[in-house]
């Protein structure tokens, strides 16, 4: 995981924009015409964000990008695993992950809201303990969760894709 904690807080603002091109696996060109679009848009300054800053965050977008598509291609059966965990911006120092590890699961969730399909960011935590858990019994545990938050928002859930697991 990478280590985020000299990275400026002008450039944390970026998180969104840099884990969604790493996503995408833009170019670095894209990267910064996206961050630059980004930040005219919402009145930010690039003052002070350093390419360095920007390779980290990247850095750290990659990892959890590669985590994910790690859990979505395994079989169903699967242990949960550290190659399926990354970090992300507000994950603890290292030290203090192996000392009190903590997950944060973020998954996709397909609801319908008066008839109109939608795809929206959903969150969970930890549901026991990770490691002794296969990627079918934490996408049941998300499949729960997503109908309960369904329900208090007046949507019906249709399903969960997209799973990702960082450790906080």
């Amino acid at each position: 995981m990478a280590d985020l904690s000299g990275v400026s807080k002008g450039a944390l603002r970026f998180w969104g924009v840099i884990q969604s091109s790493v996503s995408k696996r833009v170019t670095t060109g894209e990267l910064w015409t996206a961050m630059k679009s980004v930040a005219e848009t919402r009145g930010f300054s690039m003052q002070g964000v350093t390419i360095q800053d920007v390779n980290a965050l990247r850095s750290a977008a990659a990892g959890l990008r590669n985590a994910t598509e790690g859990f979505d291609t395994a079989p169903g059966e699967s242990l949960i695993n550290s190659s399926m965990v990354a970090g992300n911006v507000n994950s603890a120092p290292l030290a203090d992950q192996a000392l009190f590890p903590e997950f944060t699961i973020r998954f996709q969730a397909v609801v319908s809201e008066n008839g109109v399909e939608k795809t929206v960011w959903r969150r969970m935590e930890t549901p026991g303990d990770l490691f002794s858990m296969s990627k079918d019994e934490l996408l049941a545990q998300a499949e729960v969760v997503s109908q309960v938050l369904a329900g208090s928002y007046g949507q019906e859930s249709l399903g969960v894709t997209g799973i990702e697991i960082s450790a906080v």
